[in-house]
């Protein structure tokens, strides 16, 4: 199975194979396992001396991280609690954190100090300190490939930055206000922005350029999130469809209700999204019945 996966998928190269291995394995024992307790609290973990702001697994699960506002990050042992690595650089608050899953080797920090870290989870070096923000930074992700990080800003920018080397890739302008969320579609070509000038941006990664902008919502939109279709298994359609989930904080007039809203990046395969917002209705072959996705959307305060 290692190797079917490793010659289906470019990034499973020899070198992550052992880790792969483990992976399976592992997930074989939870499939097998039938244990049927109840969560229940495993620990408690005093793990700065100000408020936690962020925290963050690696892929495998066992190890997390914490950023908090004693201006650090900590790398901690999920199983037994022990606190691994303390990263100490930055000069304000630690706001967004994040691994470089699913390796696991990276993390990065972003900072009210108006810089991003990337830190070895080896042996807590730090790697690249990125400048350029002129104001808090409050989001930020790795893309798939892990070569490439992404940072959002107070100032009204996010930005693309090589990990290898530091440099600033690009800058992505155009949002009016706060960009407050951000996140790389699946295959790394494209990423979207969310903003409190209640607009979400999709950007082409290569140019920086930004492809389409979204409206509809009334009020700040706090957090975005890009699923990937892949739809190779229809033979009618062999390539894919982005679809963006945005959530939008309660403003005056959602005090009641909220909202979720539905956007389709891709609409050349028939993708209808309707006027409600609690249902959603793709269908992948208009002349086919068996060709059907029905999607329900909970909407909540």
């Amino acid at each position: 199975l290692v190797n079917q996966i490793g010659f289906e998928e470019p990034l499973i190269n020899e070198s992550r194979k052992p880790q792969l291995r483990r992976l399976l394995h592992k997930l074989v024992t939870k499939l097998t396992c039938r244990d049927n307790a109840d969560y229940y609290l495993y620990k408690i973990l005093r793990a700065h001396i100000l408020p936690l702001t962020n925290c963050a697994f690696n892929k495998q699960g066992d190890q997390f991280i914490t950023g908090s506002y004693d201006r650090t990050c900590k790398l901690w042992q999920t199983e037994t609690g022990e606190e691994l690595l303390t990263l100490e650089g930055h000069r304000n608050v630690v706001y967004a954190i994040a691994f470089n899953n699913p390796w696991g080797d990276k993390v990065i920090t972003g900072s009210f100090d108006k810089t991003c870290k990337v830190w070895n989870v080896k042996n807590g070096d730090l790697q690249h300190t990125y400048r350029g923000h002129a104001t808090e930074i409050v989001c930020l992700s790795f893309n798939p490939l892990g070569s490439m990080v992404a940072t959002g800003s107070m100032d009204n920018t996010a930005r693309l930055w090589d990990v290898a080397t530091g440099e600033c890739l690009h800058a992505l302008l155009g949002h009016t206000a706060e960009i407050v969320s951000l996140n790389f579609a699946t295959d790394g070509h494209r990423i979207i922005t969310g903003s409190f000038d209640h607009t979400i941006k999709v950007w082409d990664v290569s140019t920086g350029r930004c492809i389409r902008t979204f409206m509809g919502h009334n009020g700040e939109i706090s957090s975005t999130q890009v699923f990937l279709w892949l739809l190779s298994s229809y033979r009618l359609y062999s390539s894919i469809s982005d679809l963006i989930f945005a959530s939008v904080v309660p403003s005056i007039e959602h005090a009641k209700f909220g909202t979720l809203r539905l956007d389709c990046v891709c609409t050349h395969f028939g993708v209808t999204v309707m006027k409600s917002l609690m249902y959603a209705t793709m269908q992948l072959d208009p002349d086919s019945q068996q060709h059907q996705l029905m999607a329900r959307l909970a909407c909540s305060t």
